[in-house]
């Protein structure tokens, strides 16, 4: 039956291996064993000293739909999604550590969400002109948990990766080339021997020792891939996802083909948009906050919690900080060791209810950590 044949399947081009996703009347949709597959072929890769770089195809019309949420979506627990085999590698990085050769991927019709993900895990990306691309979780009210929220900023620049990811809009092929998410735009029907054409194959192979470039990469090969200590937060996403008020909402939502929609009260009556949405930044008046957390004697210093991503870093003499984003804010975080006090200043348009919301967050964050929840004591102060 249709249904018992491999999802992925593999062809080996001399020292190049072809892994191509296999699921085109879904327009191959990633469920389970899509997932399961994909992870084995790249730990293939990984492990056969005779293939020195991978390419990854799609059959049919369109390279992916996205995840297939009607078999994904009840499989997210309390731990995410557990999905590679024994011997095989997460293709996109985050629960295991990346495939330690080149992978070129070619790309056409529909690219959305983990597509693009994959995308950004990839070393070289080509795609057909009337290739569509859209990260469309905003959309649906759930968060992308495939490295986008860290890859994305870092591959395009931060501007150009919110553009995408905080409206779900479409965009074309041009748009992604111009941006860098593409390295490469090709002809339609041209992208599945594009890769394979022989100098191009050669320049993916290199003369000695396969793979090295890859298992010790340089400085900027590691902040692409989200640096030493972000594949255990961004591995975490989906946990924050089961936890989130509209948890119930996204993912049947998707399944409707609707869109998200801001959640009613008992009476049925909408309450007002989603304190972090963009609508409501502009709505507020602009005016600045700090969160001040005591926890006794002690500090909590905040790093990688569940969905918050790493995204630039200083150091002074006595404080330690770090920015921080955090569903569209950017949040300057510091940690002042002589007055024991964690101060997040909020540099958006916020009002008290949004930070309630945010300090609520953080909590729930910094006790799924490790941390305790009681003995908190949160204010609420203007900025100075």
């Amino acid at each position: 039956m249709s249904d018992e044949r491999p999802r992925v399947r593999t062809e080996r081009h001399g020292t190049v291996l072809a892994i191509v996703l296999d699921r085109p009347e879904k327009r191959n949709a990633a469920d389970l064993r899509l997932l399961s597959e994909l992870a084995a072929a790249y730990g293939e890769l990984d492990r056969d000293l005779g293939l020195r770089a991978g390419v990854v195809l799609a059959e049919g019309g369109h390279f992916t739909a996205g995840l297939d949420l009607a078999d994904i979506g009840p499989r997210l627990g309390a731990d995410g999604l557990d999905f590679v085999p024994e011997g095989g590698l997460d293709p996109w990085g985050l629960r295991t550590r990346p495939v330690a050769k080149p992978v070129v991927i070619g790309l056409q019709g529909t690219c959305l969400t983990l597509g693009i993900e994959l995308a950004l895990s990839s070393d070289i990306v080509l795609a057909e002109e009337s290739t569509r691309f859209g990260q469309i979780e905003v959309a649906r009210g759930i968060l992308p948990f495939g490295g986008a929220t860290l890859r994305f900023p870092r591959a395009t620049g931060w501007g150009d990766a919110m553009r995408w990811i905080l409206t779900g809009d479409p965009f074309d092929a041009a748009e992604a080339h111009r941006i860098g998410l593409v390295q490469e735009v090709v002809a339609d029907g041209t992208v599945a021997e594009a890769p394979m054409r022989s100098p191009r194959a050669s320049r993916l192979r290199p003369p000695r020792r396969p793979g090295r470039s890859r298992q010790r990469p340089p400085r900027a090969r590691r902040l692409r891939c989200g640096g030493r200590r972000s594949t255990a937060g961004r591995a975490r996403a989906p946990r924050c996802l089961r936890r989130r008020p509209n948890r119930n909402r996204g993912v049947p939502g998707t399944l409707d083909r609707g869109v998200h929609r801001p959640m009613s009260d008992e009476t049925g009556t909408a309450t007002a948009p989603d304190a972090f949405s963009l609508e409501a930044q502009r709505a507020r008046a602009a005016e600045q906050l700090e969160i001040r957390l005591r926890y006794g004697d002690q500090v909590w210093e905040l790093r990688e919690v569940d969905h918050f991503a790493v995204f630039s870093r200083r150091s002074a003499a006595r404080r330690a900080g770090r920015t921080l984003v955090a569903s569209g804010f950017e949040i300057a975080i510091s940690r002042l060791r002589l007055s024991q006090v964690l101060v997040a200043s909020h540099h958006s348009a916020v009002d008290e209810e949004s930070t309630s919301a945010f300090l609520r967050q953080v909590i729930e964050a910094v006790e799924n950590e490790g941390g305790r929840y009681d003995g908190w004591r949160a204010e609420i102060v203007p900025a100075h």
